[in-house]
């Protein structure tokens, strides 16, 4: 009957090692388990990360090795904007130039008729005769205009090349015209008006 109790004890410490040695065998299993899954999952991860990289790569040495943009296409480009340039900053030049020097002889056309009208009618009262200035045709075919009497022409005046002007007026002995009158100067879209009012002075606006 003694030897029962020791039989159990032996027993029930056969049971513990047994169960401890389950249970390390189970953690074992769990933890190679999470470490096989695990590992997979950081190599794909490496894997596609290699893979964006060596896209990029790839498609940067593709850039650089591209046969469309060379250093040599480059530099052309760069030289063909600098030429391009260049010859833009006569050519602005030039048009300014042009327009000014026309704005010029507009200008300086429509103050020398104003002058010859104001000359016309000191010369009607001197002389005591009427005299005429109206604008005409050169034989040329030239814009001008001329200033006569009734017996002659007594000057004529050509204008500019590209200059025109239409108008007339003609001062009685007295010094004062028969009427108002303008002269219209112009050169291509540009225009000038010269006025004379009733008592013979002209003037631009």
């Amino acid at each position: 009957m003694s030897a029962d109790p020791q039989n159990k004890s032996q027993n029930g410490a056969s049971d513990s090692a047994a169960a401890e040695t389950r249970s390390s065998s189970n953690n074992n299993s769990l933890a190679g388990t999470k470490s096989s899954t695990g590992n997979p999952a950081t190599g794909t991860q490496s894997s596609t990360r290699n893979s964006a990289t060596g896209t990029q790569s790839g498609t940067y040495s593709g850039l650089k090795d591209s046969p469309i943009m060379t250093w040599p296409l480059i530099r052309r480009l760069e030289s063909a904007a600098f030429m391009a340039m260049f010859l833009a900053v006569p050519l602005f030049a030039f048009r300014v130039v042009d327009y000014t020097a026309r704005q010029l002889a507009l200008n300086n056309a429509a103050h020398e008729l104003v002058k010859d009208i104001r000359r016309v009618k000191e010369m009607s009262s001197s002389y005591d005769m009427p005299i005429t200035v109206e604008s005409a045709r050169s034989k040329g075919g030239q814009s001008c205009y001329v200033i006569r009497s009734d017996r002659k022409t007594i000057e004529e005046v050509i204008l500019p090349r590209g200059v025109t002007v239409v108008g007339g007026v003609t001062f009685g002995s007295d010094g004062k015209p028969n009427h108002p009158a303008s002269f219209d100067v112009s050169m291509e879209h540009r225009s000038l008006l010269v006025n004379v009012d009733m008592s013979g002075v002209a003037s631009m606006p």
